[in-house]
């Protein structure tokens, strides 16, 4: 998934809100967790299909696609000074956790830690606490992608982590959708250096673009953020879009459908909360909800929005200025 601006640190201010969504009900139940996790830090799903949820720095618990606990894998991690926030796992079932405080990347096993990487922030990105995404195409092979406050881009580096310091062995800007897809977005901006209503989207295959589109909202809003939630399994891109309507102050947050080929535009509005946890792994978007005192993981598609064909927001060729 990728974002040209992150909403939160855009939301944080003072700003008029429009009503939250309800907590909707999954239209299909998903994945309730029996005893919810106290401190759930990160999830990814493994080659097998199964889910597996890291309470923070504590172990990792692997549930099957009927909820079931199959295992604990104990990390215990806080006895040696290290932390662990963010998990993946790799096609032979090796763990990869993100210890943010000490700058290492950490590979466990069923019995426990098993490597640790150094991670040089020159090579990657400054900052652990910006790392968006989290993959092992293969054992000892990490993808990581990182936001750049810098230039509001995100970009996806490759690192070898079999040695004591992790390698960065290639670098793509946007962020991964699974299937070889990357994706790419710019925000635009007027003259005078302001945000205006549209932005650029391009997705990558394998290093060559396949689609580009320009996204516009109406002309008396401006588009100030935008995350590619996946893509379903008619090839459709999920976007989550943010705005500010035309008072300047409220904000409006939509999830908005584009087919492959340019053609129509469908949005919902968003049935998502600020804090669900959502990762695009294992070809699906999965949520993770806490709320009402359980802990649940969902595809994202459970919430089964209302789809209406809109008029509200209009795609063209990239670089066709059809707003301010």
């Amino acid at each position: 998934m990728f974002s040209t601006v992150l909403p939160a640190l855009v939301c944080a201010g003072a700003l008029a809100l429009l009503p939250c969504p309800p907590v909707q009900t999954p239209s299909t139940p998903g994945l309730v967790l029996p005893t919810p996790v106290p401190a759930v830090q990160d999830f990814c799903a493994g080659a097998d299909g199964n889910l597996y949820i890291l309470e923070l720095s504590q172990a990792i618990y692997e549930y099957d696609q009927t909820g079931r606990l199959v295992r604990t894998v104990p990390l215990d991690l806080a006895d040696s000074g290290l932390t662990a926030s963010r998990l993946t796992t790799d096609p032979d079932g090796n763990f990869y956790l993100v210890d943010g405080r000490n700058g290492l990347i950490l590979k466990a096993g069923a019995s426990g830690l098993l490597h640790r990487s150094a991670l040089d922030p020159a090579a990657v990105a400054a900052e652990p606490g910006l790392y968006t995404e989290l993959s092992a195409p293969a054992e000892d092979q990490l993808c990581i992608t990182a936001f750049s406050p810098d230039d509001t881009a995100y970009r996806t580096y490759t690192l070898d982590v079999s040695g004591a310091q992790a390698v960065c062995t290639g670098q793509v800007d946007g962020t991964p959708l699974g299937g070889g897809l990357f994706a790419h977005s710019a925000l635009q901006y007027n003259a005078d250096g302001a945000l205006t209503n549209g932005a650029c989207l391009t997705i990558w295959q394998d290093g060559q673009p396949l689609d580009r589109f320009s996204l516009y909202t109406a002309e008396n809003c401006t588009l100030f953020g935008l995350k590619v939630l996946g893509v379903d399994t008619q090839g459709r891109y999920l976007l989550e879009v943010f705005e500010f309507l035309p008072d300047g102050n409220t904000v409006r947050t939509s999830l908005v459908r584009i087919d492959r080929n340019g053609g129509a535009l469908c949005t919902a509005p968003s049935p998502l909360l600020d804090s669900d946890k959502l990762r695009f792994t294992g070809g699906q978007t999965y949520v993770l909800r806490q709320a009402d005192g359980r802990t649940s993981l969902f595809p994202l598609s459970a919430l089964a929005p209302i789809w209406q064909e809109t008029d509200r927001f209009t795609l063209a060729a990239p670089g066709d200025l059809l707003g301010r």
